[in-house]
């Protein structure tokens, strides 16, 4: 939808998975944000090791989210969370932690 319609408004993904294949659209996000348009793609893996040099390494923390949150404007008007119960609440924890207003988190649990 942000490409679609030619957004300029600031946009990061953040994602993470086990290993780069479980990366879902993995290459079309990174083209996205290749293409500067006001896009950020950032991808990291938890369990893969040495065969995607261009992906961080380990779990989302309060590093990786004050980097995608940078450039972005304040006060942040949303912050999408989606993953599991655990997941969820770690990652609102750290985004609270970051000044993000309570009610710009929108969160979608599934899972244990």
């Amino acid at each position: 939808h942000h490409a679609l319609h030619s957004s300029g408004i600031p946009m990061t993904l953040v994602a993470s998975a086990r290993a780069a294949a479980d990366l879902l659209y993995a290459d079309e996000l990174d083209d996205l944000a290749a293409a500067g348009r006001s896009f950020r793609y950032i991808a990291t893996l938890t369990r893969e090791t040495g065969a995607a040099p261009d992906r961080r390494r380990g779990r989302i923390d309060r590093a990786l989210l004050a980097d995608a949150l940078e450039g972005l404007g304040a006060p942040l008007r949303f912050a999408f969370v989606c993953g599991t119960n655990r997941f969820v609440e770690h990652v609102a924890q750290l985004l609270l932690a970051l000044d993000v207003p309570a009610g710009a988190i929108r969160t979608e649990r599934y899972g244990g």
